[in-house]
C-alpha cells in the first residue's frame, strides 16, 4: 500500500476505542463553544455568501479558522503525547456539513516523521455537532521528491473548486526584501526537517507552506523543492522588475553555473514563492527562464 493511503494513527488506547475517543473529545470542544456564534458551532450554519465563494481565501496575518474548536480538540491530546500538528489549509462546506484541514504534523518514531496530513470533519451525525470523520489521511502533500502522489489532493483541489466552498489559508512571510523572505524559507525548512520538539518541527512546516502559494502546493505539489532549495546555501541577485510598482520579483542564483531562479509575489501578508525555474546556459543569457513552475 502506497504511503499516500496510510491511515495515521493516533496514539489513543486501546485501538477499537480511537474513533469514539477522538469524536468525544471534538464534541466536548464544539459544546463549550454553543454560546458562541453559530458558524462557531457547525459548517452548516455557516452560508458562505455570494463574496465570499468568489474570493475563498483568508490572507489576514491571523488565520479566521472556522473550526478551530473541533481541530484543537484533536491536537491538543495528540500534543500532550508528543506529537506535533499546525493547520495549514481550512475547506469548509456548509451545504453538505463538512470540514476538512491539511495539517503539518510531526509524529515522532513514525515514517515519516514529517508529513501532512488531512483531517476530516462532518456534522452529519445523530448530535448534529462538527466531529472527526474518519482517521487522518498521512502523506497527502509530497515533502521527498520519491513521495508518491496521494489522490486526496486532487478531490481536495477539486472542493475547492466547488461553489459554496470556503477556503482559509494564510499565505505570505513578513519579510523586509525578497532575498530575506529566502532565507526565512529555507531556515523554516531547515528547522522542520532537524531533530527537535515536535509541535516547532509542525509550526515550521506550517511556516513553508504558508510561503508557497497554490500553485506550489495544490497544483504541482511540488513543495518538496522548498526542501531541496534548503539543501543548498546560495547568495541571490534581485532581477530590476518591469515596474517599480510590480508585486512580483524574481531572484536569480549568483553563482555563474548555478541556474536556479526564484519567482516571488508580494501579498498583503508578505512573500510567497511562486516558481522555481531553471535559467537558460550562461552562453544566451537573453534568454527567458524555462517555464516550468515548481
Amino acid at each position: 500500500m502506497s504511503r499516500s493511503h496510510d491511515r495515521a494513527q493516533f496514539p489513543l488506547a486501546p485501538r477499537r476505542a480511537h474513533r469514539s475517543r477522538w469524536s468525544a473529545l471534538a464534541l466536548a470542544a464544539v459544546c463549550a463553544c454553543q454560546g458562541g456564534t453559530a458558524s462557531e458551532r457547525a459548517p452548516a450554519a455557516a452560508t458562505p455568501s455570494p463574496s465570499a465563494s468568489a474570493t475563498p481565501e483568508d490572507t489576514s496575518n491571523e488565520p479566521r479558522w472556522r473550526y478551530l474548536p473541533a481541530f484543537r480538540a484533536v491536537a491538543e491530546p495528540l500534543g500532550e503525547g508528543g506529537v506535533g500538528a499546525a493547520p495549514v489549509l481550512e475547506v469548509a462546506n456548509g451545504r453538505t456539513g463538512h470540514a476538512r484541514f491539511l495539517v503539518a504534523v510531526v509524529r515522532p518514531g513514525e515514517d515519516p516523521e514529517l508529513r501532512v496530513e488531512l483531517w476530516a470533519f462532518s456534522q452529519n451525525n445523530a448530535r448534529g455537532l462538527l466531529e472527526p470523520a474518519g482517521e487522518p489521511i498521512a502523506a497527502v502533500v509530497r515533502l521527498r521528491s520519491s513521495d508518491p502522489r496521494a489522490p486526496e489532493l486532487e478531490r481536495l483541489r477539486e472542493e475547492i473548486a466547488t461553489p459554496g466552498v470556503e477556503k482559509t489559508r494564510p499565505r505570505g512571510l513578513e519579510s523586509e526584501t525578497p532575498t530575506a523572505f529566502v532565507e526565512a524559507l529555507t531556515r523554516a525548512a531547515k528547522a522542520a526537517s532537524a531533530p527537535g520538539e515536535a509541535s516547532a518541527r509542525a509550526e515550521a512546516l506550517a511556516r513553508v507552506i504558508r510561503g508557497v502559494d497554490d500553485t506550489i502546493l495544490l497544483e504541482r505539489d511540488a513543495v518538496f523543492r522548498v526542501f531541496e532549495l534548503a539543501e543548498v546555501d546560495r547568495d541571490w541577485v534581485e532581477i530590476e522588475p518591469s515596474s517599480p510598482t510590480s508585486r512580483r520579483r524574481r531572484l536569480d542564483a549568483a553563482a555563474p553555473n548555478d541556474p536556479l531562479s526564484l519567482e516571488l509575489l508580494q501579498t498583503r501578508d508578505g512573500w510567497i514563492l511562486s516558481a522555481i525555474r531553471e535559467r537558460a546556459p550562461a552562453a544566451d543569457a537573453s534568454a527567458e527562464p524555462d517555464a516550468t513552475p515548481g
